[in-house]
């Protein structure tokens, strides 16, 4: 059992859309931060998320020791403003 959780929300929903687990922390993610969600199921190519709210769930469990879960929401980008924000469209 790894030590790090990150779950992503699918836009606007208490459902999980993908999760990943690490040995090591996850690198910094902030509210407005925008994710590329190409390889996520279900998703367009041109898709993208904006995070709106980020919670830390931070638990000791026995024999494992101490566990760190990242939950991040979002809400759905249009196509050309996500080109826009990130520099590919002016």
């Amino acid at each position: 059992m790894k030590s790090y959780q990150l779950e992503i929300y699918a836009p606007h929903s208490m459902e999980s859309w993908v999760s990943f687990e690490s040995d090591t922390p996850f690198g910094a993610i902030n509210k407005g931060d925008i994710l590329s969600v190409a390889s996520f199921p279900d998703a367009v190519i041109n898709e993208g998320v904006r995070v709106i709210s980020i919670e830390h769930i931070i638990w000791e469990k026995h024999e494992v020791g101490v566990r760190h879960k990242i939950c991040i929401r979002t809400e759905n980008v249009d196509g050309n403003v996500l080109l826009k924000e990130i520099g590919v469209w002016n």
